[in-house]
């Protein structure tokens, strides 16, 4: 059967065309006046340059052989035809071959390109859904008299810092930030959803070796960890499990295979591991003693 899948494509305004609130000029040389504002309010009073689109003589129109898939490249439109048994395998292999033609583009144009997902068309005009991926449940459970008293009690130690403490915060909290956030971000289905989590994963490690050390720059990396209150076994067990993972599963370092599952079921040990070595720090650092070096 065959199917054409219509995606859109951005940054539009690389293809002359309108691009949210920017605005778009063809290139070259030149100085642009900006929108006039009233400096005491910063109150928009006035325009600068308008945005000059394409003309349509110009508008990007080209055919495309995409190995079994033709396309159709009308400004920032792309339509897909290719033959298929199901709707479903029609949408998967055109987004298999469109994110490796984007990932191309966006190395020959140094930009980085995307797609929405518009429509799935079968033959006689038929439409099919779209897949859509959702989360079955996302909940938020609440323990007031917990939360209390982890208030109470960061009031009493906040202000305790040191350059590695007040770093390893910063990773962790980023940590945190793109993985909480990843789902707001980006498609499920994008190539980029599963190296948000490498990247939180890796920040995790970062802030669990700014305290611990790092075995590549730290020559107490097999002691510190002692100080802080941990055995042998947590360090074998959990630190240079983590490490293992950071090294051996696409996070610092490449790896051919798909390793986002293995990520994925992880995280939440690295984070759990990350979290009891920050406040180990943190009360090593209530008791008065010294901070590690650097």
């Amino acid at each position: 059967m065959k199917f054409t899948i219509t995606l859109e494509i951005q940054p539009s305004g690389l293809f002359g065309v309108p691009e949210n609130t920017k605005t778009v000029l063809p290139a070259g040389p030149g100085k642009f006046r900006g929108d006039i504002f009233h400096n005491p309010t910063l109150t928009k009073v006035g325009y600068g340059v308008l945005s000059q689109y394409r003309s349509e003589k110009e508008a990007i129109n080209i055919k495309l052989n995409l190995g079994k898939i033709k396309a159709n490249l009308q400004d920032n439109f792309i339509f897909m035809e290719l033959e298929a048994d199901t709707s479903g395998e029609a949408y998967n292999n055109a987004i298999l071959i469109l994110n490796q033609f984007l990932q191309h583009l966006s190395l020959s144009m140094k930009r980085l390109f995307s797609y929405k997902s518009l429509l799935i068309e079968g033959e006689e005009n038929k439409v099919y859904p779209l897949p859509k991926y959702f989360t079955l449940a996302s909940v938020t459970g609440y323990n007031l008299k917990h939360l209390r008293n982890e208030i109470e009690n960061t009031a009493k130690v906040f202000q305790l810092s040191d350059p590695l403490f007040d770093k390893a915060l910063q990773y962790y909290e980023h940590a945190l930030y793109l993985f909480e956030n990843r789902l707001n971000w980006i498609n499920f289905e994008s190539t980029h959803f599963k190296y948000l989590i490498a990247a939180a994963f890796l920040n995790l490690w970062k802030a669990i070796t700014t305290i611990i050390g790092d075995p590549s720059k730290n020559s107490d990396y097999q002691s510190r960890y002692k100080l802080l209150g941990f055995d042998y076994n947590f360090f074998k067990t959990k630190l240079e499990y983590i490490r293992e993972l950071r090294n051996n599963f696409d996070i610092a370092h490449y790896h051919i295979e798909d390793n986002k599952n293995k990520i994925d079921k992880n995280f939440q040990d690295a984070r759990d591991i990350t979290e009891n070595t920050l406040l180990a720090y943190r009360k090593y650092l209530s008791e008065g003693k010294t901070f590690f070096k650097k």
